[in-house]
């Protein structure tokens, strides 16, 4: 087993149901009744058997059950998404590559909530095959963590209809999302006085446990005065059983527990067991090896089993029965009892249980202990040395709260704690804190005798003033880092990261060749380490630079070589953005399609890992290029998806770039002043948040609309202002298309001078680029200005082929268009249910098989109702179906199997109208037994010809291929079977008369031969096929039968042959000859 599962494992567990509980059913229906609702949840302060309630319902319940005890460690995000896959793989093994993957790539956890949160949801639907359970006990634990808040919020929100989640807290659960979906019925809860133990349930738990009979009057009294409180229950029992009259059991209040723990039930254990039960309240869980390890001691078994046997607070957590935790009240009481008794041996045990913890790498359990006991600096030690670790994995918060525990002086002195904090607040999104707390710490340091620290120092904080937009800050910050690594001979590990951070800055604000020599710098670095992960990242960022700058051949190759380093190092996410760049180089050498398909490629990445940031940007890029094509009505839609992801993943880069987009997009549609709007608003937002090179880009669309309007002069300006903002920042891409369009605005205002210098500068620029497709598309309203260009002779090979290219693209676009216009309607999916033989279903020609099926039951309630006259209640399904069961588990494992039915077939193969459920009417269902039901009654019709009636028997007998699901035994099936064997019986015998009629004997005998199988005993049977056998002249065989007759049906049914069987003997005497 890893570390990692080693740290999950008995969070994990299904707790074990303790000896001296009952069973609260009224409670445990509820929670039947309501697993049709996407959320349940409980929530009461301790001691109200919430915990036991649900290990009771995971126990009864059809589906699996995935189970995670959450604690304080789980307000860190990344700790608390491991934790929940490792829950849902004990039951699915298969589960959570994507999300850990996706957890693996993301640098910061907690700004990236939303694309995990959607990750393991959609991972949840994809992989898991089944309707599933998850329990998230404890949720107070992490109701302080404002990430562990939004991680569940999103996750009840978005959590898919496989899966059903129940959470227990001391506390009410107070999550948007779940006010939410309690107004659209889909979320339920329980409260303190839903939980509390009624007079009735008191009387049964102290009688068949505790040996107490109390009167219903007594019962009622303790229930009134502790409450419902089972824990005071439990604790005034003592005083019960100790002989004290019952009218002086008291209302016991929460403020009162602890004092009487000690008087009522620590006091009153042996010293050796109170000595064990002391030292043992030092470990969260505890099993006999752990215990015996720490008390030094040997027999923890068998006091773990008198403990339990006792009722003291003990619950085992684990299948083998050997693994226990205490109550969490009583595990606290203890603690303080044994700090206030022995702070020596309270201190020790601690200690003792950190270096068992530090030794199998728990480390997590180990700095703990350590900071429990008050050794901090065996606690800050540890931090020191794993902290980074932690750090990498995402676990900011863990991080931050191990170092705020310990003494003020430690984090300020140690210099390893002070970089870890400060990462972990600027991961947290508390840069301005970060910046303050490194500057209080560089202001009590020298350059020389803590370079190292010192450079570092300067690092991070300038990453937090970037992050806060205070780029000279920034640049200064990391520009002394890059000094002081210099002068020292700093590791290529930090050169490298603080030559990234430089470049990163200088590329924010448009300095684009300085920045693309910062980051060639951190390449080399990062290269001679041979840092995979660090050289696609910095490769990324290099093509991207070329990209702007036009240098789109020096592009593809750095951004092949970023995606051969996210392959490798599986960080699909990073894979994903790198797939956009790649796009849009295909999209500038006019190679469309693979543009597009590249973002569709890139689309799935980001889908699959849940990247929504990713997926925000891939979008765009696909719209540009539906845009490209004339399919406009998909580009809108793209971008209007696009839109929609960043504003929920609040990137407002791209809220602005998909604004842009439809802005441009309603320009080449005609709609200008739709277009203007948009297009305003881009610019604006780019402009406030320092995007120049964003805004100039926006803004030549701008100066299209106003030389569309006939508005020249204003175009004129326009475009000029955005040459010049571009030929500064050296986007030549950009400038070629401005210049193009200064070239069509000249034109248009006929000054011809004019249009030919802008054109000769646009194509002196697309040489310059070794690319002009993008004339192709910014010329398709500009056809006249380049025939007139190829008049002139300027640059004539490349604007005649611009023109065919346009044209060409005119003519695909109308024949694609032609082509969709016969597009036919959607398939509507084939479905064949065969139940006469052999069971079974199919999709379109597919069998579906008995795994997926998960449970017979779900194949059974598809058969129920296309067995059924009309639509059929929950209640008439589930007593056909499960019909020994309660109606609250027969609602539960209804609801379960639904799902399951669903996923196996069809989303919509059952709907439900006005409270009742059907198969779907709209969908292509064909079903052997209602087919043979039709023939049969088909052939009721006293109007068909025999030449009708016989093709509609054989048809219908063709069909039964035997009995009706022989798999199935509840009695609805049977009565079923019954009904249609006797249409079988009644369809055969009709055939064998009209065969008889039309002198057909052989035919006739081989169906009534059929139908003795069926009906051995049925007199009439023998009398029709003896009769056909002398028809044909076969004495003998006429013989033989009526001695089989004889044998089966007259001897072992006791009577005597009819008059019919008897005029039949007769003849077989006389050779045949009807005597009558």
């Amino acid at each position: 087993m890893e570390t990692s599962d080693l740290e999950f494992a008995t969070k994990c567990l299904v707790p074990k149901k303790g000896e001296h509980v009952i069973v609260r059913r009224r409670l445990i229906d509820l929670l039947h009744r309501k697993i049709d609702k996407r959320v349940q949840t409980l929530s009461a302060p301790a001691g109200y058997g919430k915990t036991t309630l649900l290990i009771d319902f995971a126990g009864e319940l059809e589906a699996p059950v995935c189970w995670y005890s959450l604690d304080a460690s789980d307000q860190d995000a990344s700790l608390l998404i491991e934790g929940i896959v490792h829950s849902i793989r004990r039951s699915f093994p298969e589960f959570g590559q994507a999300t850990l993957g996706r957890l693996a790539a993301s640098r910061d956890a907690t700004q990236e909530i939303r694309a995990l949160a959607g990750t393991l949801s959609g991972e949840m639907y994809e992989t898991i095959p089944d309707f599933f359970v998850l329990v998230l006990d404890d949720y107070h634990s992490v109701e302080d963590s404002p990430a562990a808040r939004e991680m569940l919020n999103l996750l009840i929100e978005r959590a898919p209809e496989n899966c059903h989640i129940v959470m227990a807290s001391r506390t009410p659960v107070n999550l948007p999302a779940l006010h939410k979906l309690k107004l659209q019925e889909a979320a339920s809860s329980l409260a303190t006085a839903d939980l509390a133990f009624a007079p009735a349930e008191i009387k049964d738990l102290l009688g068949k446990h505790h040996g107490l009979n109390l009167t219903e009057q007594e019962a009622g009294t303790l229930a009134e005065g502790t409450e419902g409180w089972i824990v005071g229950i439990l604790l005034s029992s003592y005083s019960l059983r100790s002989g004290k009259p019952s009218e002086e059991v008291f209302s016991l209040s929460h403020e009162d527990v602890f004092r009487y723990l000690g008087a009522e039930v620590y006091l009153k254990q042996t010293p050796e067991v109170r000595e064990f039960l002391l030292g043992s309240s030092t470990l969260e869980s505890m099993n006999p090896a752990s215990c015996d390890a720490l008390l030094q001691q040997k027999g923890s078994h068998a006091l773990l089993k008198d403990i339990e046997k006792r009722s003291l607070f003990i619950q085992c957590i684990d299948d083998k029965k050997s693994c226990f935790r205490y109550h969490a009240l009583f595990r606290e009481f203890l603690q303080k009892t044994l700090l206030v008794e022995n702070r020596e041996l309270f201190t020790s045990l601690h200690s003792q249980a950190a270096l068992s913890a530090e030794k199998d790498c728990r480390w997590q359990d180990a700095i703990g202990h350590y900071l429990t006991a008050g050794l901090y600096t065996q606690a800050q030690l540890l931090i020191a040395r794993v902290g980074q670790e932690y750090l990498k994995s995402g676990k900011w918060s863990t991080v931050a709260k191990w170092i705020e525990a310990l003494p003020e002086n430690a984090r300020a002195d140690d210099h390893d704690l002070v970089l870890l904090y400060a990462q972990s607040l600027i991961h947290l999104g508390e840069n301005g804190r970060a910046a303050r707390f490194l500057t209080k710490a560089l202001s009590q340091t020298s350059d020389d005798a803590d370079w190292l620290f010192r450079s570092m120092a300067f690092s991070w904080r300038s990453a937090a003033l970037r992050i806060t937009g205070h780029f000279t800050e920034a640049r200064n910050d990391i520009e002394q880092a890059i000094a002081l690594l210099n002068s020292h001979n700093g590791s290529p590990d930090a050169l490298g990261d603080a030559y990234r951070r430089l470049g990163t800055i200088s590329a924010e604000q448009g300095e684009f060749q300085i920045a693309l020599n910062q980051f060639n710098r951190a390449l080399e670095l990062f290269s001679s380490l041979l840092d995979v992960g660090q050289m696609a990242d910095v490769h990324n960022s290099i093509g991207v630079l070329h990209k702007r700058l036009g240098q789109l051949n020096q592009a593809f190759t750095h951004f092949e070589r970023a995606r051969e380093g996210w392959l490798e190092t599986k960080n699909y996410g990073a894979l994903a953005v790198t797939l956009v760049n790649v796009g849009y180089a295909y999209q500038r050498f006019g190679q469309y399609s693979l543009a597009l398909d590249t973002m569709e490629a890139g689309i799935e990445k980001a889908r699959m890992t849940g990247y929504r940031r990713a997926e925000a940007c891939l979008l765009i890029g696909k719209a540009e290029i539906l845009r490209d094509f004339d399919r406009y009505d998909e580009a809108l839609d793209s971008y209007n998806q696009s839109l929609d992801i960043a504003r929920e993943v609040m990137e407002s880069y791209y809220v602005i770039c998909a604004k842009a987009g439809l802005g441009e997009t309603y320009r080449l549609l005609g709609d200008t002043d739709k277009a203007e709007v948009l297009l305003k608003e881009a610019v604006s937002q780019a402009d406030s948040q320092g995007q120049g090179y964003e805004s100039a880009l926006f803004t030549t669309q701008l100066g299209v609309i106003e030389y569309e309007r006939g508005h020249y002069a204003e175009a004129n300006s326009i475009l000029k202002g955005v040459c010049l903002k571009l030929e500064t920042i050296g986007d030549k891409d950009g400038l070629a298309k401005a210049c193009f369009h200064l070239a069509q605005a000249a034109f248009l205002e006929k000054k011809y001078a004019d249009a030919v210098s802008y054109l000769k500068r646009a194509s002196s620029l697309a040489d310059e680029l070794d690319y002009g497709a993008f004339l192709a598309i910014e010329g398709r309203k500009a056809v006249l200005l380049m025939e007139y260009a190829v008049a002139e002779g300027i640059s004539v090979e490349r604007f005649t082929r611009t023109v065919e290219k346009i044209k060409l693209h005119r003519l695909e676009i109308d024949r694609l268009s032609r082509a969709g216009s016969h597009a036919g309607a959607p398939r509507k999916p084939e479905i064949e249910a065969r139940a006469l033989g052999e069971s079974g279903v199919s999709l379109d020609g597919q069998p579906i098989s008995e795994p997926q099926w998960r449970s017979v039951r779900a194949k059974e309630i598809l058969f129920f109702l296309l067995s059924s006259d009309g639509a059929q209640t929950r209640e008439n399904i589930t007593a056909a179906v499960w019909p020994d069961l309660s109606p609250a588990k027969a609602a539960s494992n209804f609801h379960i199997n639904l799902y399951r039915l669903r996923r196996a077939l069809h989303p919509r193969i059952i709907t439900m109208e006005q409270g009742r459920y059907l198969i779907n009417p709209n969908l292509e269902i064909w079903f052997d037994a209602l087919e043979f039901e039709k023939l049969v009654k088909a052939s009721d019709n006293a109007g068909l010809s025999d030449a009708e009636l016989v093709p509609n028997l054989e048809n219908a007998l063709s069909l039964y291929k035997g009995q009706f699901l022989t798999d199935i035994y509840s009695d609805w099936a049977a009565e079923k079977r019954q009904e249609l064997e006797n249409g079988y019986v009644k369809a055969l015998m009709l055939l064998a008369r009209l065969s008889s009629n039309r002198g057909q004997h052989y035919r006739a005998v081989g169906l009534l031969e059929k139908l003795l199988t069926i009906e051995p005993y049925q007199d009439e049977i023998y009398c029709h096929l003896i009769e056909e056998h002398l028809a044909m002249g076969n004495d003998l065989a006429a013989s033989g039968l009526y001695k089989r007759y004889v044998e089966t049906v007259a001897r072992e049914m006791d009577c005597v042959p009819s008059a019919r069987m008897r005029g039949l003997y007769k003849r077989i005497l006389t050779g045949g000859v009807n005597n009558n």
